[in-house]
C-alpha cells in the first residue's frame, strides 16, 4: 500500500479550511450564496460540469468549496465542491452550436454530491 493510500486511510483533520471562491483549471468558481450577495454582478460564474464514466457530463451548481488536509510527510489538501446537480435525464443538447439546455428546477437523485475540484470545468447559465 503506498504512503498517501495510507495516509489518506486515516482521514483528514478536523480543520477545514472553506471558500466562497476558488481558481482552478483557468476558471474561477463562485458559490451560489456568494453570487446571490451580489447583486449588481455582470457575470455568473457558479456553474460547473463533469463528465463521468457513464458518458454523460453532468451540470450542476456550487454551493461550497472545502480543502480538505490529510495530515502526514505529503502534503494533501483537496479541494471539493459540494454542488446541487441537475438531472441529466432532462438535459437537451444542440451540439451544432455548442449549446446545453438545463432544466434548473430539476434534481439529481444520487446521493453524491461532491466533485474534486481539479474535475470540474465551467459552464454559465442564463437566467430564465
Amino acid at each position: 500500500m503506498s504512503d498517501e493510500l495510507k495516509q489518506v486511510g486515516r482521514g483528514f483533520s478536523h480543520r477545514v479550511k472553506s471558500f466562497t471562491v476558488y481558481d482552478v483549471n483557468g476558471y474561477r468558481f463562485r458559490t451560489r450564496s456568494y453570487e446571490e450577495s451580489r447583486p449588481n454582478r455582470s457575470t455568473t460564474c457558479t456553474g460547473v460540469r463533469t463528465p463521468s464514466t457513464d458518458e454523460r457530463d453532468y451540470y450542476g451548481i456550487v454551493e461550497e468549496i472545502y480543502e480538505l488536509n490529510f495530515e502526514g510527510p505529503k502534503a494533501l489538501n483537496p479541494v471539493v465542491f459540494k454542488c446541487h446537480w441537475f438531472d441529466p435525464e432532462v438535459t437537451r443538447r444542440a451540439p451544432e452550436i455548442g449549446q446545453v439546455e438545463i432544466q434548473q428546477d430539476s434534481v439529481y437523485k444520487g446521493d453524491d454530491v461532491y466533485i474534486v475540484a481539479q474535475q470540474a470545468t465551467q459552464v454559465y447559465y442564463l437566467p430564465w
